[in-house]
């Protein structure tokens, strides 16, 4: 049976040790900043040049605050004619409208402190409008308010698709018009090729995930077994 030396097998493993610690650790903070930002969670893609419903998904990324408005701004090509707001338990939408009628802006606010959304909550609001415009997405800039004062402006679009921003607008996917019903459903091949879109990408991100969680297992599972040969000696 081959000789363990007892000061270099311990430093072997608690190299290992904190390796693995330092990889899970990795993969876990990027995945939580990633879900922080607002985004348009869509179950149906509205039509392009018709109408449609979008939902915003809504953290609340302050650990000592809570958020207690929402102001959405539609402007350039995003000017809504219609639009209505799925109403929110405890909040109050307001819907403010521009010259000629087109929708300008709409606010939420929480009724009550107690509707706030608090640290580590989220919230979903939606909204049914048209005509959206004519264009494969388009950015809509929110303003979040907090109980503290503070203003977080989700405004920052991105110039390529690689870039990283720190405070993203979120980006509603809108399905070609043909196929589209009289009310501007969108088409279901247009709704399968955007959750198709959104299943690559993340498919790939949780492959290599999977990957390094299984290295960083069998480097704890290495050390673990130096250290019981360790105490056996």
């Amino acid at each position: 049976m081959a000789e363990i030396h007892a000061p270099a097998a311990r430093a072997r493993a608690l190299r290992w040790t904190g390796a693995a610690v330092l990889l899970i650790l990795t993969l876990l903070v990027p995945a939580q900043k990633a879900s922080a930002h607002i985004r348009a969670d869509q179950g149906s893609v509205p039509t392009r040049g018709g109408w449609g419903t979008a939902t915003f998904q809504v953290p609340t990324e302050s650990q000592s605050a809570s958020t207690t408005r929402l102001d959405f701004t539609f402007t350039g090509a995003t000017e809504f004619t219609s639009l209505r707001t799925q109403p929110v338990a405890g909040w109050t939408a307001q819907i403010e409208r521009g010259d000629g009628g087109t929708v300008k802006r709409v606010v939420w606010k929480a009724d009550d402190p107690s509707y706030a959304l608090a640290p580590d909550e989220f919230g979903a609001f939606t909204i049914s409008a048209g005509p959206w415009p004519e264009a494969e997405s388009v950015s809509i800039p929110v303003a979040q308010h907090y109980s503290d004062g503070a203003i977080v402006e989700w405004n920052e679009r991105a110039l390529d698709e690689h870039a990283e921003l720190a405070h993203p607008a979120p980006v509603v996917r809108l399905g070609a018009a043909d196929g589209a019903d009289e009310h501007g459903g969108a088409v279901a091949e247009a709704e399968h090729a955007a959750h198709a879109e959104s299943d690559d990408g993340t498919g790939v991100a949780t492959g290599i995930s999977v990957v390094s969680l299984l290295v960083a297992v069998a480097a704890l599972a290495y050390a673990g077994v130096v250290h019981r040969r360790l105490r056996s000696h």
